[in-house]
């Protein structure tokens, strides 16, 4: 970890003692030896970064074919027809698609609605405290972070996402 920080420049940025330069440059010249001759841990070449699948017919065609059409974690905003995290899909209504002033965000129950259903919605906050709401089948997501979101699509099988076999 630290050795990834320091070669991508994330370090702190105080002088190094010579030795310590001389060191890191080991570390560096090691690094890049492994990479070079195929050491190290190896990445899936293939892998779909959302739902993690590896498939050896994956080209850089057919990944992007996958993403917009296939990916169970992705989703399609109904509004603009930009392919989306599922996750990210209430933050994209409110902040990046072109018809985000037809939508608000209820503090309670921490869900985006249309302005004109905003009044008299069913507002009941997700349980646990943390978790989020499915914006595809509202059911609540625990923990709220990328782990949950797996779950919830890849094994529980979102019921609301028409991505998903059924």
């Amino acid at each position: 970890m630290i050795e990834t920080n320091i070669r991508e420049g994330r370090a702190g940025k105080k002088a190094q003692p010579r030795r310590a330069a001389q060191e890191q440059q080991q570390i560096d010249d090691t690094y890049e030896e492994e990479h070079k001759h195929g050491g190290g841990v190896e990445e899936p070449k293939w892998q779909c970064n959302f739902c993690l699948r590896v498939d050896p017919s994956f080209n850089e065609e057919s990944l992007d074919i996958h993403y917009w059409k296939e990916c169970p974690m992705l989703t399609t905003c109904w509004e603009c027809d930009q392919v989306i995290e599922i996750a990210q899909i209430e933050d994209h209504l409110l902040e990046e698609c072109p018809q985000m002033g037809k939508y608000k965000f209820c503090q309670k129950c921490k869900s985006v609605l249309l302005k004109e259903e905003f009044n008299g919605h069913d507002c009941i906050a997700p349980n646990p405290v943390g978790a989020a709401r499915c914006p595809l089948c509202t059911e609540n997501i625990f923990p709220a972070d990328k782990d949950g979101w797996y779950k919830h699509v890849m094994e529980h099988k979102c019921p609301g996402n028409p991505r998903l076999p059924r």
